[in-house]
This record gives C-alpha cells, structure tokens and sequence, in this order.
C-alpha cells in the first residue's frame, strides 16, 4: 500500500542521493506486547518532501531492553541497505514512558556519538530524544533529560519532551491527507493498517482528547511508533529550515568610520 501522491514521479523522488536522513522510532512494549520500530525516510525533491516509512515490530515476550535495542539498531541499518546510501545520519526517538532503561542501551550501543555538523548551516538537532506521552494542555513541553550513566564512558543527558498523542497522530493525519507519506510494502504493514483503524478518538471527564484503541485485543505499538517518527522527521524539517535561513544571513560589514565625521 502507498499513500504517495500517483501523480508524482516517484522514480525522480526516491533516490539515494534525494534521502535526507534516517528518523527512527521505538515504542517498547508493556509485558508481553510487542514492541513497534519505525523508519522515516525523508526524500527532498524541489520544495518539497516525500517522507517514506519502514515498519516493524519485536515480540516482546523475554525480550530484555538490550536485545530490543540491538533488534533496533540491526532495523536501522536494514533500512539504510535499501536505501542504498548508508551514509545517512541517523537521528532517533523512544518512548519513554515504559521503560526508560531503554535510553541506557541507545546511548551504550552509540547513538549519542552521530557526528553533527558544524558551522552557520549546520543543523542542529539531537542525535536521540527521548518521548514521553502527554502533557500540558495540548501543546509540545520541555521535559526532565534523562541522565544516562556509563561506567568509564562518563554521564549523558538525553533531552525530552513531554508530547501528547493528539499531535502525534494529527501529524501523522495531515501527511496522509497531503499525501507526503509512503509506507513500505513489509510484513508489518499490515498490522500497521489494522492498527491505525483501530484508533478511536475519546473525550474524557476531565475535557481531554485521548486516543486509543477501539478494540483492545488489537495493540497499538506500530502505529505509535509511525506517529513518533513522522513527529521527529517534522522536528528534523524545522531544524533543516532554521540551519538554512542561518546560512543566508549574510555578515554585517564593520561600520565605517567615515559614518561618523
């Protein structure tokens, strides 16, 4: 199933040396639930972004937090492999409101070492971000980093937001309808596509707009890990946009002395 735009000269978007970047997902799982990981590619072509999605899931049934962490990382190069431009960076995100020992794993397996660039262009984004569901109202708020510890290695600080899932899945409706995101052909899509229609928007005592499963037998781990990539490949857009407009400004000459006589 693809959700790009027919219209469109796929063939002339998709193309290693058009991919921007890898944006990855991970949404560990409770208990026995399986977790889901996602992969955003995003492909510029002109002005505008076609942004592609790679899906998976990891049966969390034994699975400790390291062997979810290396099922990641393995998924993140497969996804650069078909890419075919391994040379892309990789910036990731997790869902922190689980299990937080995940983000001891990422940084242990070095996703914190991805070089950034540097200078007026540079784009300056975290390498990971830690996630966590809900907060104030229904905006985006800073949290709490999440230290991170590393025997010999020395401490880390992973930034957070506090994100609640309305954004999440508005970005993910807005790309849909725009007709901006691909999902790949894998044998998770799917699970993806009975997850997303199984989403329902509730309205609670309070006055607060959740979203959740309509049924609960159907899990809803994929489709939170599409929304938390396509939420960070915004992020990374908005980053790209400031390091350009940075990269524009042009340096003021030093007034001149003659101004003044």
């Amino acid at each position: 199933m693809t959700t790009a735009n027919d219209q469109i000269d796929l063939k002339a978007i998709i193309k290693p040396a058009n991919a921007q970047a890898v944006i990855a997902a991970l949404d560990p799982a409770w208990s026995i639930d399986a977790s889901g990981m996602a992969c955003i590619v995003p492909y510029r072509f002109n002005m505008e972004t076609l942004l592609v999605a790679h899906v998976d899931s990891v049966p969390g049934a034994g699975a400790s937090s390291l062997d979810l962490v290396r099922r990641f990382l393995n998924f993140i190069a497969d996804v650069r492999a078909k890419v075919g431009a391994t040379w892309l960076p990789v910036y990731a995100c997790f869902d922190a409101t689980k299990d937080r020992t995940v983000a001891d794993r990422l940084v242990e397996m070095g996703l914190m070492a991805t070089p950034t660039a540097r200078g007026p262009g540079a784009i300056r984004f975290p390498p990971l971000t830690a996630i966590l569901f809900g907060g104030v109202g229904s905006q985006v708020s800073q949290a709490q980093p999440l230290p991170v510890s590393l025997p010999g290695r020395g401490r880390f600080s992973v930034p957070a937001l506090h994100v609640p899932k309305v954004i999440l899945y508005t970005g993910v409706r807005e790309k849909l309808a725009l007709r901006q995101l691909k999902i790949a052909s894998t044998p998770s899509t799917p699970m993806l596509l009975r997850e997303l229609e199984n989403l329902e928007t509730k309205i609670t005592a309070a006055r607060n707009v959740t979203i959740q499963p309509g049924n609960p037998e159907v899990h809803d781990d994929l489709a939170d890990a599409l929304a938390l990539g396509v939420f960070l490949a915004r992020e990374y857009e908005i980053a790209r946009e400031d390091a350009r407009r940075r990269s524009m400004r042009g340096s003021r000459p030093a007034p001149s002395s003659a101004a003044w006589t």
